[in-house]
């Protein structure tokens, strides 16, 4: 399985100095609440060593970040610098229930023979989001 990445970069000038922040961002190991993005202007802040309570900071805040690049699932997210991180996170967690409903079915059923049933495929993707959100 390919890691998730992205780029993340932002170009800005604050006393007449050019800051540029260029990141490769993994966000496998990235921690965040389910349903939340990530603060990506904090975490460029961070790995740059800026504090988040410096009048830098809100200048850094206050430019938009640019995504060229991402790999894994995450490529199918992000274009024309920009990064539809609900999209992806919605792929990547259903990328993980599929890969647990592999793992209950895989003496029963070939993953092949579920590919070629897109209906079967569906309904076991169902009941696992429903068995999921009643164990809520």
């Amino acid at each position: 399985m390919n890691r998730n990445t992205l780029r993340a970069r932002v170009q800005f000038s604050f006393k007449g100095e050019t800051h540029a922040l260029d990141e490769l961002i993994d966000l496998d190991t990235l921690r965040v609440e389910a349903g939340e993005m990530p603060d990506m202007h904090r975490l460029l802040a961070r790995r740059a060593g800026i504090d988040p309570i410096s009048y830098l900071y809100e200048v850094l805040e206050s430019h938009d970040l640019e995504f060229p690049q991402a790999t894994g699932l995450a490529a199918n997210y992000c274009h024309e610098g920009r990064f539809d991180w609900r999209g992806f996170d919605r792929a990547r967690s259903e990328e993980g229930d599929w890969a647990r409903i592999l793992a209950i079915v895989q003496d029963t059923l070939a993953p092949r023979d579920l590919e070629a049933n897109p209906a079967l495929k569906a309904a076991l993707m169902a009941a696992y989001q429903a068995g999921k959100a009643s164990a809520r």
